[in-house]
């Protein structure tokens, strides 16, 4: 008889233990499952702010630094193949990325092309390049205001081109014109000129663009 008490005992602390291992698991089990439905909520939150984050438009740091001293919404970097002055398709579809993009923000009120020859920016002693380089920038700057123009949104804005090619004359200098304000922040910035030994970062045959929204 006793020995059937103490069978009796075994067994029910057998089913209680497995009962309580039963529990235990299933918990593990439910929090893990809540684990998951908490983490794949944050994946969904997060999801939608991510895919507002506008697309990297290729600016160099100069670029970035020149357009938020002239308050310009958004700015990108073209590269012209030497001797040409062609906009590319992947230049023109940048270009009306950025116009559309800054719409979203307001309206438009200037677009500022600083165009380079294939040659830096000329030193102080140089003063400025060749008749033939300084028409390459000028026909550069010519390119991106005629695609501009030829969006049907863009035929109101402002275009203001500045050619690399050439350094502002003392009076512009003196008067601190918008030509020779840019200038001048572009030579802080960094880029090199026909006097560097270091041309890097190269700005030859490069065009800076910035879009500029009215308040």
């Amino acid at each position: 008889m006793k020995s059937r008490v103490i069978e009796t005992q075994k067994n029910f602390s057998k089913s209680v233990l497995n009962a309580l291992i039963t529990v235990a698991i299933a918990s593990s089990l439910s929090a893990c499952a809540s684990s998951d439905k908490k983490s794949e909520s944050k994946k969904e939150a997060v999801a939608p702010i991510a895919a507002k984050k506008a697309p990297d438009a290729g600016s160099s740091i100069e670029a970035k630094e020149i357009a938020a001293e002239e308050q310009a919404t958004f700015v990108t970097e073209i590269q012209f193949p030497k001797t040409k002055v062609e906009l590319s398709t992947d230049d023109k579809a940048k270009l009306k990325k950025i116009y559309e993009q800054a719409k979203v923000r307001g309206q438009v009120a200037d677009i500022k092309s600083v165009a380079w020859a294939d040659s830096e920016y000329p030193s102080v002693h140089t003063k400025k390049l060749s008749k033939a380089q300084i028409s390459l920038a000028q026909h550069r700057n010519n390119s991106i205001e005629s695609y501009f123009k030829s969006l049907n949104e863009a035929t109101g804005s402002k275009f203001s081109g500045y050619n690399m090619a050439e350094r502002p004359d003392a009076v512009s200098a003196l008067l601190g014109t918008a030509n020779a304000r840019i200038k001048k922040s572009l030579e802080v910035a960094g880029i090199p000129n026909t006097d560097t030994s270091i041309k890097n970062p190269s700005k030859a045959s490069k065009a800076i663009v910035m879009i500029i929204l009215k308040d």
